[in-house]
C-alpha cells in the first residue's frame, strides 16, 4: 500500500486485526504481505515462481529468515520448467526446494503448489507449467508429481539434524523421523549430470536395521517427462535393501531425487 496507511500501529491491518481477534480469538490471521507495527499476523503468505535453477540456488533461503516473526505459508510456488506439466528439471528444483521446507518446518508450516490441473489439449491452458494433464479420458501425472508424492508419503513428524560435508554443490538434502516407528527418512535430491557418492554417518541411534526401502526417481535428460501417451515414462521405482547400518556408503545417480527408509532403535 502506497500510501502508508495498511501498516503501523493505527494502520487498517492492526485495526482489522484488533477486531477480528477480539470478535473471533480462535481465528489464524493471515496477511499477504509483511507487515510493520506492534500488531502482526499469525501468518504470512508468500510466494515463489521459479526456474530450476533459482530454487537450486535458494534451497538454503528459510535457512535465514528470523524466527521471531510470524510463521509463513508458502500458498504458492512452483519451479516454471516444462509445458503443459513440468519436466524432470523442473521436478529437480521442486525436490531441492522441498528439501528446504522440511528443514525449516518450525517456520514454514504450509505449503501448496500451483497450479494444479491442466487440459492438455490444444489452447485449453492458462499456465505454461502444471503438475497434473488431463483429458476427456486420461490424466497423468507429471515427474514433479511424483517428486510430492515421494516427498509426503516418506515423512517423519520430528526434523534430525543432518548436514552434507563432502557433497558437491548441486546435492541437497533433508532427513525427518517418526518416532513412533523408529523411522528414518533421508532424502537426498542429486541435480548434478554425474553421480554423487556419499558415505552417511547415522550418530545417537543404538541399533540400525540392515534392511530397508530404497526409493528413486531418476531421469537420463532434465527434460524428461511424463503425457497422455506416455505417463510413465518418468516414475519412481521401490526396492528392498539389505546393505544398511550406522554409516551407509551409496552412489546417488545423475539427476536423482531418492528417499532412503531406514529402522531406527
Amino acid at each position: 500500500d502506497r500510501s502508508g496507511s495498511y501498516s503501523g500501529s493505527n494502520g487498517r491491518f492492526a485495526q482489522f486485526a484488533r477486531a477480528i481477534r477480539k470478535a473471533y480469538p480462535k481465528l489464524k490471521i493471515v496477511a499477504t504481505m509483511p507487515v510493520k507495527g506492534d500488531v502482526q499476523p499469525n501468518l504470512i503468505d508468500e510466494h515463489f515462481y521459479r526456474t530450476p535453477q533459482q530454487f537450486l540456488h535458494e534451497a538454503n533461503y528459510f535457512n535465514h529468515v528470523s524466527r521471531k516473526g510470524p510463521k509463513i505459508i508458502v500458498g504458492e510456488w512452483a519451479t516454471l520448467e516444462g509445458t503443459p506439466t513440468s519436466d524432470f528439471g523442473a521436478a529437480l528444483g521442486d525436490a531441492a526446494w522441498m528439501t528446504g521446507l522440511e528443514r525449516n518446518s518450525d517456520l514454514v508450516v504450509m505449503a501448496s503448489y500451483a497450479p494444479l490441473f491442466v487440459n492438455v489439449n490444444p489452447l485449453a491452458s492458462q499456465w505454461p507449467t502444471n503438475l497434473i494433464g488431463y483429458d476427456a479420458l486420461h490424466s497423468y501425472g507429471s515427474p514433479s508429481y511424483y517428486a510430492q508424492v515421494m516427498f509426503s508419503s516418506y515423512l517423519g513428524n520430528q526434523v534430525v539434524a543432518a548436514r552434507l560435508a563432502s557433497a558437491g554443490p548441486l546435492c541437497f538434502e533433508s532427513v525427518t523421523r517418526n518416532a513412533a516407528t523408529h523411522t528414518l527418512f533421508i532424502k537426498i535430491v542429486n541435480a548434478a549430470p554425474l553421480p554423487q557418492p556419499l558415505t552417511l554417518h547415522i550418530e545417537g541411534a543404538p541399533a540400525v536395521a540392515r534392511r530397508g526401502t530404497l526409493v528413486t526417481l531418476s531421469a537420463k535428460s532434465t527434460h524428461a517427462t511424463n503425457s497422455i501417451r506416455h505417463p510413465r515414462r518418468v516414475i519412481p521405482h521401490s526396492e528392498t535393501v539389505n546393505w544398511l547400518g550406522p554409516q551407509v556408503n551409496h552412489t546417488f545417480p545423475p539427476y536423482s531425487i531418492s528417499v532412503l527408509v531406514m529402522h531406527v532403535h
